[in-house]
């Protein structure tokens, strides 16, 4: 066991953290207690479970590229009021269709199969 989790550290320190210093820095400082000088091994395990434990989070790593760059993108918009406006409205208007109401419906139809109750005004 212990020799796939050496094996898994260099795969992923070879393949990103090498090609990215980016990452290499980021993880660097959770590991040496960058965030909480006060209590430098609070966030030990978070690197740990990036980098030595093969958690379902790795994909944290191999995406760290694209992550980047997408808040980097995040981070230009919100800079610019009207563009940052016009995108929190579209976003709000397309969650219509993740409505807790849609939701309850097709779950009462397609899994319980009940029928709303009609409600009558007393």
């Amino acid at each position: 066991m212990r020799s796939n989790r050496c094996a898994r550290r260099a795969i992923v320190r070879g393949r990103s953290t090498e090609e990215n210093p980016e990452l290499k820095v980021a993880l660097d400082q959770i590991r040496l207690g960058h965030f909480s000088p006060e209590e430098p091994h609070r966030f030990y395990d978070i690197f740990h479970t990036l980098v030595d434990w093969g958690d379902h989070y790795i994909v944290v790593l191999a995406d760290f590229d694209s992550f980047d760059k997408t808040q980097t993108e995040v981070d230009l918009k919100y800079r610019d009021k009207d563009a940052w406006t016009k995108s929190a409205i579209e976003n709000v208007a397309g969650m219509g269709i993740f409505s807790s109401d849609r939701t309850i419906q097709e779950y009462a139809r397609d899994i319980w199969h009940v029928e709303p109750l009609k409600m009558t005004d007393s």
